[in-house]
């Protein structure tokens, strides 16, 4: 199976979509996927968060997701795409790791729109 990226107008289409089984995998926002969860027309794979939900304990967090994800990323299938799409497979950094680098950029990022006097423009 491939990995291929679609994107859509809102969580609400995804979902209707994973649900009819034209899409395999979809990362979303907990609220409109939780009904769906709780009356098993959908498995969560893991949440994105630090710690795991108050209103869905049995889904993993992230260490989870990262192991998934370096399998892929590993295997021949994960290999492959990503090289056909021009990127040079390599070692992951881990989630801790990542958490302080995002955390560093957002922080250096408001400082150069600050200084630019851009904060609040859409």
């Amino acid at each position: 199976m491939a990995l291929v990226r679609n994107p859509y107008k809102g969580t609400v289409p995804a979902l209707n979509d994973l649900i009819a089984g034209h899409i395999q995998v979809l990362f979303a926002d907990s609220p409109p996927v939780l009904p769906q969860i709780n009356g098993g027309k959908v498995r969560a794979l893991g949440v994105t968060t630090g710690k795991r939900i108050p209103a869905a304990p049995d889904i993993p967090v992230i260490d989870i997701l990262h192991q998934h994800m370096n399998a892929y990323v590993a295997s021949p299938e994960g290999q492959k795409k990503l090289m056909d799409m021009g990127l040079i497979p390599g070692a992951s950094t881990p989630p801790a790791e990542l958490a302080k680098f995002v955390a560093k950029e957002v922080d250096a990022w408001a400082q150069v729109v600050q200084k630019a006097g851009i904060a609040g423009i859409e």
